[in-house]
């Protein structure tokens, strides 16, 4: 590996590039036991256990884990994000372009929440919790339903 590490370096050098040997670390996959010491210009290279390259986690161990939980844990915090800023989009320039449509979906939603005698602020209290929020929809749909 080291011999591997030095042409690199060399080649690298040569097209006028440059290794970072702060940012450069190495791993050993599925050989936990066997410890290489790798150097460039004279400075050794860190070793780490595991590292996240292009968004998947990699690890020693070649598990996938970790990649799993880490990616369930990143949906999961963009879904938070989302639920709390859903009922409250507006416009960045606070009106509606010329060429989109006056019925905007919270102007639908206050409609039906009107028939419902709901205010906006009592869906947005039960918006983050999924049976409250699926028994406003069902109860809004189920009014919408009848004046057909």
């Amino acid at each position: 590996m080291q011999n591997k590490t030095s042409r690199l370096h060399e080649t690298a050098l040569s097209v006028g590039l440059k290794i970072d040997i702060q940012k450069t670390k190495i791993i050993s996959l599925n050989d936990k036991n066997i410890k290489q010491t790798i150097t460039l210009k004279g400075n050794n290279i860190d070793e780490v256990e595991n590292f996240t390259y292009l968004g998947t986690n990699i690890s020693q161990d070649n598990g996938t884990s970790k990649d799993i939980m880490a990616r369930i844990n990143k949906a999961r915090t963009s879904f938070c994000r989302l639920r709390t800023i859903a009922l409250r989009w507006t416009p960045a320039e606070g009106k509606r372009k010329r060429w989109r449509p006056k019925e905007t979906w919270r102007r639908t939603i206050e409609s039906e929440l009107r028939i419902i005698g709901m205010t906006w602020g009592e869906a947005e209290r039960k918006a983050p919790d999924r049976q409250q929020w699926r028994a406003l929809v069902v109860a809004s749909c189920a009014s919408a339903h009848e004046e057909d």
